[in-house]
């Protein structure tokens, strides 16, 4: 057997010796613009594996770059790295070969272990999925380059088909936590952003489940931070992206967009144009039952348009100064524009159901609405050493003007009707300054941390015109002004097996606004939100785990709740807020266990206090009318235990399935209710050949209710097939969203239990789109094809 070994490690030694050769050479003093990658080889019994092959290739194409040999305790190390993207390959007769994605100079002066499976081991699919996850605290990071799960698929569905990932309606949760930032690289991003990207663009994915202490109180939630690839001078991404869809009811869609990536010399610029236009329609009816004094109900038919136009265009310009210095500028601006339209009827019954001859209504109403926004923002980042320690400073300003106008037409049978007139013109400001700091204090502790100051500022002014004379009572003017400052810091240790991160973030608010009428309120807020998160980590390559964490969340309360102008809805339905609002305050528990990277068993906690509920309420001048109110009454504990898996099944089908249960008890004003729900997701991606498959999506959801409010059962499934044409540079797909689905009702009442209101939507909601993309990749840009083959290139590499 010893005789055995000998000669594999001596065949080992042989077919690779110009490369040992060259990790034997005397080491040359790197420059500084050059990084090192070291790291450790071992069995699965953490014994080092003596003269490892260890390839350095370039992660677009494979080109081997350099190479060296493990030592005799299966050390191994490259001194003169230049940054970018990397494929570590390890390699030996008596194992199965290894890989590791890397980029430079993140990665450097850390550790890059490779834990080696003897041959005589079977390797499932499974290991197509760990080799591309690195765990942390609780938070797990996803290599794109060179996975599987981007070929061929877009950046949605690869994110489809992540551990613990849902999107359902443009929402994305992740183990059941609605993520509520998404960025791509530093910059925070609109989700439609991610619909014209394809999986290929992207280095690399981090998903933080529990978020981080830097998100302010108000938005605490799942994070997403979606990386783009590295690219060589004079490299390029893009894609040009055009689609359309219809539906039954004659809803209609059409969509543009072209993002696009270069790099030219230090400058890398990345833009995306989107537009989007929608002709939109809804059918509902609509059924009320008032019980105060003599019952009587009206039933209404409520129907909708909206032509809805939305123009895009963000840009970002990154200038590498030096390896140490990097300068970031970037810009966006938009412009929407819609016309909402709604016609009713309604006819009114006794409480024997017979048809009242006078009670008869119709109404209309018809808007213009238009938003303009523009935002900048400026940042510079200092790398503090090679580890990946760094400190960023950002600005950013946002500016939006709203402009709505909407005309209503109201009468009843046997009366003239009524129209009024309602201008609104809301006028925000936004600015945001921060420092951030990242420090490797060792190979275990790493710090996170900043400081934060935001302005935030808006206006609306409200002008009602009611049959062609001024109402002053309806008339109104609102100011609100937001000062804040913020200090975190998240502290985060590792030893490999162990990892935890606990941190707090600390925030100041003043608050004012002012109504027309009304005298300046004013509030500060100080709060203090901890958060700690811990995982162990076991199996071979760490491909199972467990963890736990807890945060603070305090909701901070949206001007648009606190201004008490009338906002119209529709016939019988108007919103008013709550100058009187205070925050809500709660805590997130959370647990999960992860089963070789395939099975993620998860539980969430979630209490609520003070909560902010909008409740409904009858007008006292005309009782037909329902307005609702936002008011410091709910308290919520919901428990929610989560199941998913996620596996390549077959070398041709990838799935991620998800089922969630879920009991809350909500409480307001001394009532209490509990409800107990089932939600289930099957996310299914099937490759019939290379550069052809289908996308199967089944969506099912029990009856679901809250504070008053319930709703009806809901599935859903949606199907896509796609195929990729002329060496994969055009892709063609069709969608059928909701073929199959049921029909969405809606049941609300009031405390009091003097109405209750039944919605029922009618609309077709299937609907069929066609996509078309083109992509033109070139990653390696003007970088030639070469290998470092031995000791003499090896020297002119790295001298």
């Amino acid at each position: 057997m010893n005789f055995r070994l000998f000669l594999l490690v001596s065949a080992s030694i042989l077919a690779n010796l110009p490369l040992a050769g060259s990790a034997q050479a005397a080491p040359c003093r790197p420059r500084p613009d050059r990084f090192a990658v070291r790291g450790h080889v071992t069995d699965t019994e953490r014994t080092g594996i003596a003269y490892c092959t260890v390839g350095l290739h370039d992660a677009s194409d494979s080109t081997l770059i350099a190479g060296t040999i493990t030592d005799s305790a299966g050390f191994y190390r490259f001194d003169a790295v230049a940054a970018g993207e990397y494929l570590l390959r390890f390699t030996h007769l008596a194992y199965e070969d290894f890989d590791l994605r890397l980029s430079v100079p993140e990665a450097a002066g850390k550790k890059h272990d490779a834990i080696l499976t003897s041959r005589s081991t079977e390797i499932d699919a499974v290991e197509v999925i760990y080799k591309h996850i690195e765990r942390k605290a609780g938070n797990y990071t996803m290599s794109m380059i060179g996975n599987p799960l981007a070929k061929d698929r877009t950046l949605t569905e690869a994110l489809k088909l992540m551990p613990g990932i849902r999107i359902q309606d443009d929402i994305y949760t992740v183990n059941g936590r609605m993520a509520s930032e998404i960025y791509i690289d530093d910059r925070l991003a609109d989700p439609k952003e991610l619909q014209g990207l394809t999986a290929e663009m992207i280095r690399e994915i981090e998903v933080l489940p529990y978020g981080e202490s830097r998100q302010d109180m108000s938005a605490r939630g799942a994070i997403l931070r979606i990386r783009l690839r590295r690219l060589a001078n004079g490299g390029y991404f893009g894609s040009a992206n055009v689609g359309a869809g219809v539906r039954g009811d004659g809803f209609g869609m059409t969509n543009v967009s072209v993002p696009f990536g270069i790099r030219i010399g230090k400058f890398n610029l990345y833009n995306q144009v989107f537009y989007n236009f929608l002709k939109q329609k809804t059918h509902e009816i609509r059924e009320s039952d008032y019980l105060d004094g003599i019952p009587y109900r009206i039933v209404s038919d409520e129907r909708g348009q909206d032509r809805y136009h939305n123009i895009t265009d963000q840009l970002s310009l990154v200038y590498e100064v030096s390896p140490r210095h990097t300068i970031g500028l970037s810009g966006s601006f938009g412009f929407v524009s819609s016309t909402p339209e709604a016609r009713s009827g309604g006819t009114r019954y006794d409480a024997a159901s017979a048809e009242v001859p006078d009670g008869g209504s119709s109404y209309t109403s018809v808007g213009d609405v238009t938003n303009l926004f523009m935002q900048v923002s400026g940042s510079y980042r200092y790398r503090l050493d090679d580890a990946g320690s760094f400190v960023r400073v950002q600005a950013d300003y946002l500016h939006s003007r709203i402009e709505k106008d909407y005309l209503y037409r109201d009468s009843m049978a046997l009366q003239s009707a009524s129209v009024s007139q309602q201008t609104f013109r809301p006028v925000a400001d936004q600015l945001k300054a921060e420092a951030i700091v990242q420090k490797h204090i060792s190979p275990k502790f790493e710090l996170n941390g900043g400081a934060i100051y935001y302005l935030f500022s808006t206006e609306q002014n409200q002008s009602v015109h009611t049959d062609g004379r001024f109402d002053a009572e309806q008339s109104s003017l609102f100011r609100h002004r937001d000062e804040g400052a913020a200090l975190y810091a998240d502290l985060s240790f590792n030893t490999g097996r162990f990892s935890a991160t606990a941190g707090a973030r600390a925030q100041w608010d003043d608050v004012r606004y002012f109504t027309r009428g009304d005298r300046w309120r004013q509030t500060d807020y100080w709060r203090l939100a901890p958060r700690v998160s811990m995982t162990y980590t076991w199996g071979e390559n760490g491909t199972s785990s467990a963890n736990l964490s807890y945060s603070r969340k305090d909701d901070q309360i949206p001007y648009g709740q606190l201004s008490p102008l009338a906002v119209r809805q529709s016939e019988y339905r108007y919103a008013v807020g709550n100058p009187d609002l205070g925050p809500a305050k709660g805590y997130d528990l959370g647990a999960s266990i992860v089963l070789r990277e395939k099975w993620n068993l998860y539980y969430n906690f979630y209490s609520t206090s003070d909560g902010v509920q909008d409740l409904n309420f009858q007008d006292p001048d005309d009782p037909r009318l329902i307005y609702t109110r936002p008011e410091n009454c709910g308290e919520r504990r919901t428990h929610e235990l989560g199941l998913n898996f996620t596996a390549s099944l077959r070398p041709w089908l990838y799935v991620n399935w998800d089922v969630i249960g879920t009991r809350s008890r909500y409480g307001y004003y001394g009532q209490y209710d509990e409800t107990w729900g089932m939600t289930m997701y099957l996310t299914n991606s099937v490759q019939f050949a290379d550069g052809c498959g289908m996308n199967v999506d089944f969506y099912f959801r029990t009856p679901h209710h809250a504070i008053e409010y319930r709703h009806n059962t809901v599935y859903s499934l949606s199907v896509s097939l796609y195929k990729y044409l002329f060496g994969k540079r055009l892709y063609v797909g069709l969608e059928c969203q909701n073929l199959l689905v049921n029909t969405n009702i809606v049941e609300q009442w009031n405390r009091e239990g003097t109405f209750r209101t039944l919605y029922r939507n009618v609309s077709d909601n299937r609907f069929f789109g066609l996509t078309i993309r083109y992509t033109f990749n070139n990653f390696r840009g003007n970088k030639g094809l070469s290998t470092t083959s031995g000791l003499q290139s090896f020297r002119n590499e790295y001298e």
